[in-house]
């Protein structure tokens, strides 16, 4: 016989038994929760889709490019793609909480993508010359 929520939550003592926010708290969790930023799981599938072309191109094509920071931002962004594929493959409904990596690995792989540019670009003012 299945127990009740009242029934399970009477066990514990009555301050553990919700969250109670101060009148501060509850006014700064309303303002974020009513101005949140919502993203369509397309954005992520997009940036990690154009940074993993790009990044991947100036890997075949550019070999003298190539560096850590140009592995870790194609390794990121076909992770975030790889991922995008599997959720789309295996759930069936692809429009939820599952697609949420898809954004943060494509962020990621964007800002690693964004260091190697400065990366090139100083070794490249600095030192014209050189590889």
């Amino acid at each position: 016989m299945a127990l009740r929520h009242v029934e399970i939550a009477s066990i514990f003592p009555e301050n553990e038994r919700h969250i109670a926010f101060t009148p501060l708290r509850k006014n700064i969790y309303d303002f974020f929760f009513a101005h949140k930023v919502v993203f369509n799981y397309i954005v992520g599938v997009g940036i990690g889709f154009l940074v993993l072309l790009t990044s991947g191109g100036i890997w075949i094509v550019f070999p003298v490019f190539r560096n850590e920071m140009l592995l870790f931002t194609a390794s990121t962004s076909l992770s975030s793609c790889c991922t995008a594929v599997g959720v789309f493959i295996f759930s069936p409904v692809t429009n939820t909480r599952y697609m949420s990596p898809v954004l943060v690995l494509s962020l990621i792989s964007l800002i690693g993508f964004v260091a190697w540019c400065w990366i090139i670009l100083h070794k490249i003012q600095h030192n014209p010359l050189a590889n």
